[in-house]
Parts: structure tokens; C-alpha cells; sequence
């Protein structure tokens, strides 16, 4: 199971840092291997991720002028990469890696899974589509903008979350702060803004381009999406989420980089674990 999850924490490590795709490639096999023998794969969930590759790459790769065709084949793989990202395949065993945990008794339980699946779609995207090759390091000014615009977005988030009682300040240093980063950073950031603003906004904006719509026109409609994806929070968190999504997207539109959008997703993450009851504050617990 570690040797599952180490090699797909080095391929996104690899996928953001290094452009060397034969052994990028090379650490995707070994994670799907180890996963297999440990359980968190079957041998349908390896059916699935080669059904999904094959749709993935012949979207971006087979350039057929059949307009139809292309369409049947974005369709497919977005309806793959919902799936994917609500675990609703079948064939994958994500490890409970906290279970219930409260990190402090003003805190609603939390429980974190290391989700294969969701972050196994993501590289598969990444890898397939031109993100490899565009995603570039990042600079001085791709910093100063997503921080610019993360302390925009705590300064609107923050305080309308505590008027709505779902945040309490709650200063803490959890024992468990390390995987948690780890797993919010590489795996949950990097899944969800590859799919959403990678590959889903993208395509709005290219598509809404021809009506000669602003790209925040793509923006706001990606968000939206971005929070129906996490209704199950609640419907405050799913505002709250779709909010701070318009930034998540601003951020890659700006500065054109998957990373600066990860940066902002998880510093806002971060700041909330830290200083603030998480995942919500005890009055908002089902």
C-alpha cells in the first residue's frame, strides 16, 4: 500500500516538476502494480482507467474533423472524470487514513481517504492533454498574483463564513498536519484544479470565445460546477466552495499555471485548518 501511494505522490510530483515523460510513465505503472497487489485497485477498476486513457487520449490526439465525434468523446471523458472525482466507480478501495477525527472540541469529526481513483484521473488528463507541456515553474510574478489573490479571497471568505456560524477561530497544530498538507496539496488540490480549471474551464473559455465572452464568464460557470461537486458539505459549503472557486480559476487564468491555482486552493485550505475549526464548527455538524 505505501509503495502504491509513494509512487503516485512522486508521478504528480514529477507530472508539475519534470517534463521527462518515460519516467513519469514509469512511476504511474509501479503505483498501479502496487495498488493492484495491495487491493486498492481491481482488476475492473484497471479496465476502467484503460477505458478511460483510451477515450482521454484519442480526445486529444485524434484530430478528427468530425465535429460530432469530437464532442461524443469530451462528453465521455468528463463523464468519466465525474465519476471519478465522486468515487462512484467501481474497482477502487481509497485507504481510510483518519477516520472520524476531531481535532478539537470545537471541530465537527473529519475522515480523509487517500483517494487513488480521483488523483489517478487527474494525471491521466494531465499527462494526455497539453497541461504537461504548458505548465511552466513558477516565477515572481505568478507568486505576488496568487497571493494577491489569496488574501482577496480570505478577506471576502473568511468573515462571511464565521457570520454564518460555520467557522469558529480555533487555533491549533495538529499531529496530523503533515499527511494532511500532503494529501491536500498533491492529491486533493491537484485533482481537483487539474479537472476543473485544467480541462473544464479551458474548454468553456475556448468555447465561449467564438460568442466573444469574457473569459469570467467561464470562470463563474466552471465554479458552479466546482460547487455542486461538493454539495455533499452542505449547501453553505457548496457557496462557500463555488466563492472560492471563481479564485482558484482567476488564479490559472492569470497566471496560466496548474500549480499557482493548487497554491491558492491549498494555502486557503491551510489557513482554515490551522486558525479555524475544521472541517466547520460543531454547530454545523449533521
Amino acid at each position: 500500500m505505501v509503495v502504491a501511494y509513494a509512487c503516485l505522490l512522486i508521478a504528480v510530483i514529477l507530472s508539475l516538476f519534470g517534463k521527462n515523460i518515460k519516467i513519469l510513465l514509469c512511476f504511474i505503472i509501479v503505483a498501479h502494480i502496487a495498488a493492484f497487489y495491495a487491493h486498492i485497485v481491481t482488476l475492473t477498476g484497471l479496465m476502467i482507467i484503460m477505458s478511460f486513457s483510451t477515450i482521454t487520449w484519442l480526445y486529444f490526439h485524434h484530430h478528427d474533423k468530425i465535429r460530432l465525434i469530437k464532442w461524443c468523446l469530451f462528453i465521455m471523458m468528463i463523464s468519466y472524470g465525474v465519476l471519478f472525482s465522486q468515487h462512484l466507480l467501481p474497482g477502487f478501495n481509497n485507504f481510510l487514513i483518519l477516520n472520524k477525527i476531531r481535532f478539537s472540541l470545537i471541530s465537527c469529526p473529519f475522515s480523509m481517504y487517500l483517494n487513488f481513483d480521483k488523483v489517478v484521473m487527474a494525471l491521466i488528463l494531465y499527462i494526455s492533454s497539453p497541461l504537461l507541456l504548458q505548465e511552466k515553474f513558477l516565477n515572481l510574478t505568478a507568486i505576488k498574483q496568487s497571493f494577491k489573490l489569496l488574501s482577496i479571497c480570505l478577506l471576502i471568505i473568511i468573515p462571511t463564513a464565521m457570520l454564518g456560524n460555520y467557522l469558529t477561530i480555533d487555533l491549533k497544530i495538529s499531529k496530523y498536519l503533515i499527511i494532511w498538507a500532503i494529501n491536500n496539496l498533491f492529491f486533493v488540490c491537484f485533482a481537483e484544479e487539474v479537472f476543473f480549471r485544467g480541462i473544464i474551464q479551458t474548454h468553456f473559455i475556448s468555447l465561449l470565445n467564438n460568442y466573444r465572452l469574457p473569459a469570467i464568464v467561464a470562470i463563474i460557470i466552471t465554479s458552479l460546477f466546482f460547487g455542486v461537486a461538493h454539495i455533499k458539505g452542505g449547501v453553505l459549503y457548496a457557496i462557500f466552495a463555488t466563492v472560492c472557486s471563481i479564485f482558484y480559476g482567476y488564479t490559472y487564468h492569470s497566471t496560466g499555471r496548474i500549480f499557482a491555482a493548487m497554491l491558492v486552493h491549498f494555502m486557503l485550505n491551510l489557513c482554515h485548518f490551522i486558525f479555524f475549526s475544521y472541517p466547520a464548527a460543531i454547530s454545523m455538524c449533521p
